[in-house]
């Protein structure tokens, strides 16, 4: 794995369920910094170092920001909302979607975030192995190399394996077609 002085970065997480309880669980093992928003707080599962009243107010403070929406509506309050994270971007922010949305919604929201010079990841998690209590399978990517590059030691703290399969939106053509083998399955 990568090194990385996780001490001295904060995540913002935000999302509920299992797979962001699962992330704040992992990260937190791994000594990173954790914010969430104050309502979250109360549900998460492994103790949280700050907490923030919006997104906006967890925008300005971390910079990194994983993302974990059931769906792009949610997202898009997230992001874009009166109290939302593009309210208030550092210049060193990378924001990294873990949601449930379509990869052709993903690319349109990168394009977004690119015009806003923010950088930006779409990643899923993939774990046949429900019941491991460790890390992860794998993480699978879209987005820009060098952000992927950047974000990479933050992703090896949460999956065993994990792969950049190119631009925005690559990891939920992914996700769809790996849903549609297991149906089939």
């Amino acid at each position: 794995m990568s090194s990385l002085q996780t001490e001295a970065l904060k995540i913002g997480l935000i999302g509920q369920g299992t797979l962001a309880d699962l992330i704040v669980t992992l990260l937190g093992k791994a000594g990173f910094a954790l914010c969430r928003l104050e309502d979250e707080i109360r549900d998460s599962v492994h103790p949280v170092a700050h907490g923030y009243a919006s997104p906006m107010m967890l925008a300005g403070a971390c910079p990194f920001i994983i993302t974990v929406m059931s769906d792009g509506t949610e997202l898009e309050k997230v992001l874009f909302g009166d109290a939302g994270i593009a309210r208030c971007w550092r210049t060193d922010t990378l924001l990294i979607d873990m949601s449930t949305v379509s990869p052709e919604f993903l690319q349109e929201l990168s394009e977004q975030l690119v015009e806003n010079e923010i950088a930006f990841l779409d990643a899923v998690i993939i774990n046949e192995n429900a019941g491991d209590c460790g890390a992860m399978q794998m993480i699978l990517v879209g987005g820009e190399q060098s952000v992927y590059e950047r974000a990479l030691p933050v992703f090896e703290r949460i999956a065993r394996n994990v792969k950049h399969l190119g631009p925005s939106g690559a990891s939920q053509f992914y996700r769809q077609a790996f849903a549609v083998r297991k149906k089939q399955e």
